[in-house]
């Protein structure tokens, strides 16, 4: 169906908040004004950025700031947090099923599900630096972008 992405990112915050209540870390969503449509899910859109976010609150030290970005005929999802960043060694297999990174547990499956979840919308996901200032000495923090393809109403 095709659906406004500002409300699935919405869904997508709230629904971390819910699972991942730092308090110390602060969510930001900055979207903009007019809507941007997408064909779609939205209920596995809202999972996939959910995932995002998620993983982003996990490794932040205070701050993580998620946004939606047009690019050309995509538009995207910016998901960054202050934390350590992710090395290019890490992002071989990051995308890999039960690859677990953090010693906080879970079952590595959150952004392989993220990556199917996109490339089922015909999307793509981008790891790159966060712009964020570090949250330490020595960090860069991530940066993790959602591409998805705009509908020509958008």
């Amino acid at each position: 169906e095709r659906i406004d992405l500002r409300d699935v990112v919405r869904r997508g915050i709230e629904g971390t908040r819910a699972a991942e209540p730092r308090s110390e870390v602060d969510v930001s969503y900055h979207a903009p004004t007019e809507p941007y449509f997408v064909d779609g899910d939205a209920k596995l859109l809202s999972r996939a950025i959910r995932e995002l976010v998620s993983n982003a609150v996990i490794n932040a030290r205070r701050a993580v700031r998620v946004a939606i970005e047009p690019a050309g005929t995509e538009v995207g999802i910016s998901v960054e947090d202050d934390g350590r960043g992710v090395s290019d060694a890490a992002r071989e297999t990051l995308f890999q099923r039960f690859v677990v990174r953090s010693t906080r547990g879970g079952l590595g499956i959150g952004l392989s599900i993220v990556k199917d979840i996109l490339r089922a919308h015909d999307g793509r996901v981008d790891i790159g630096q966060s712009s964020l200032p570090p949250g330490r000495p020595g960090t860069s923090g991530a940066r993790f972008v959602a591409f998805l393809p705009v509908t020509a109403a958008s």
